[in-house]
């Protein structure tokens, strides 16, 4: 598919009226994660662990695009800075997807990759979600989360191929090697096997690039 496909937004990725906002995240990979992170909490990040991770928050985990996502985060404030207010809840789609419309909305290619990350659970390929955009010659794996937090020990701004598999190139190993199924999943809700890259890939979007 030609990359001028993932220049243009989708009705998940339109930011409608908040097309502004988005740009305030400016050009460079990490300044669009740490700008997402101003405003977006993951249930499970360092974040949530200090100050907690309330119910009007989890509500928002509902939340599907960025328009959306960018709505309830003006309608707190969050998009002015104000540090009274609590984040929008999100998950790595969220993050993911976030940043896939802040590229496009400069006219660079992205889009979303699902699969596993060997990163977050020591010894356990987690269901994970990445922002793939495009330099002018190659695709880079943008890992929001990471990149705005820092301290990883590779290059969060384009994730190694090792360090991060997708679904259906996890399928295949799995396929290859059925004694590590057990690796692959979601830890937090006890899930893994093999049936677990085989949903990711094939209900989650074969060929395991997500237009959103």
């Amino acid at each position: 598919m030609r990359k001028a496909f993932y220049a243009s937004q989708s009705i998940y990725s339109e930011p409608g009226p908040y097309r502004e906002a988005l740009m305030l995240g400016g050009d460079a990979p990490e300044l669009i994660a740490r700008w997402i992170s101003s405003f977006m909490q993951h249930p499970r990040g360092a974040e949530s662990k200090e100050r907690g991770f309330t119910t009007k928050q989890v509500i928002d985990l509902e939340l599907r695009s960025v328009t959306e996502i960018l709505a309830v985060a003006a309608e707190r404030n969050l998009l002015e800075g104000d540090p009274t207010q609590i984040k929008v809840g999100g998950l790595c789609r969220d993050f993911a997807i976030l940043a896939a419309s802040a590229f496009r909305a400069k006219g660079i290619p992205a889009r979303l990759r699902v699969g596993f990350a060997d990163y977050i659970v020591p010894d356990f390929w987690e269901d994970h979600w990445l922002c793939e955009w495009h330099d002018g010659q190659h695709w880079k794996r943008l890992d929001v989360e990471f990149a705005a937090a820092g301290g990883a020990s590779f290059n969060t701004l384009d994730v190694p191929r090792e360090r991060f598999l997708t679904a259906n190139e996890a399928w295949f190993r799995i396929k290859d090697e059925p004694g590590i199924a057990s690796r692959f999943g979601v830890s937090s809700l006890n899930l893994g096997g093999s049936g677990s890259s085989r949903e990711a890939c094939f209900e989650k979007s074969q060929p395991c690039v997500s237009w959103n």
